[in-house]
């Protein structure tokens, strides 16, 4: 029905959208699991994605109005390494101020400006998660827009934020400025909007992996507290060691761990 209003209805989107959300606050208001903040942040990056913004969503004073999320987790789900993540009260107020940081990027006019905010926000982040980054350097003429480090290895980190996925060219780009630096440098490339189906094949045929990728949906299930940084981290390198993929979603590596 979504992708339906999407494509052939769009002028019908906004109000389909606002009452669904309008129903749902109701319905789990009854239910005792209200809807919140962090839940309605979430669905105004996927909107931002399709091009859509909701005055009525953003509006901070109908945000306020929600509650804090309250994470009640089972025996079983603990047990789980990526849903085992328990922040300390100060950890999860840095986590949303750094959340709420995304969320203006998502809207900000200036996309250059974005992106350049884009890089400090995930310095911020990775140094939360206590991962000793460095901010973006250049070596012999290359720009690098960070680094760090985890389990005793040393990672770069390139960040794009295009309005398409990433294409071949910047995954092979990357993948060659870590090659030049040594045997045991690996790569973490951050796209946004994901990669393109291209891109991820061609890093796999004919050469070694060296580089694995996170897209803004890991980056907002780290800011929404779902899964720890390192974790999810050390999740896609494994899936990169063992298989070699690059590129697989929060989703399928969180199945991993049932």
């Amino acid at each position: 029905m979504l992708n339906a209003t999407l494509s052939q209805r769009r002028r019908c989107f906004e109000p389909l959208i606002l009452s669904i959300v309008r129903e749902g606050l109701i319905y789990r208001q009854k239910n005792g699991k209200a809807i919140d903040r962090a839940e309605i942040e979430r669905l105004i990056v996927l909107l931002v994605r399709v091009e859509f913004e909701f005055p009525d969503l953003t509006d901070e004073r109908c945000l306020a109005s929600l509650n804090a999320p309250v994470v009640h987790r089972s025996v079983s789900e603990k047990s789980s390494a990526l849903s085992s993540y328990e922040p300390t009260p100060t950890h999860h107020i840095r986590l949303s101020e750094l959340r709420s940081k995304f969320l203006n990027l998502v809207v900000m006019e200036n996309r250059q400006q974005a992106g350049l905010d884009l890089e400090r926000l995930l310095k911020d982040t990775f140094g939360l998660f206590g991962l000793e980054p460095r901010g973006a350097f250049k070596v012999v003429g290359e720009q690098i827009d960070g680094s760090f480090l985890m389990d005793t290895q040393t990672f770069l980190i390139e960040a794009k934020w295009h309005k398409n996925p990433s294409a071949k060219i910047d995954l092979v780009s990357f993948s060659e400025k870590v090659r030049t630096k040594s045997s045991i440098t690996r790569g973490v490339f951050i796209s946004l909007e994901g990669i393109t189906t291209e891109a991820n094949q061609s890093i796999r045929d004919g050469r070694q992996a060296n580089i694995f990728v996170g897209d803004g949906h890991d980056l907002v299930c780290v800011l929404e507290g779902e899964v720890a940084l390192p974790e999810l981290l050390r999740r896609k390198q494994r899936r990169l060691a063992e298989e070699g993929q690059i590129y697989v979603s929060f989703a399928k590596l969180h199945d991993q761990t049932q």
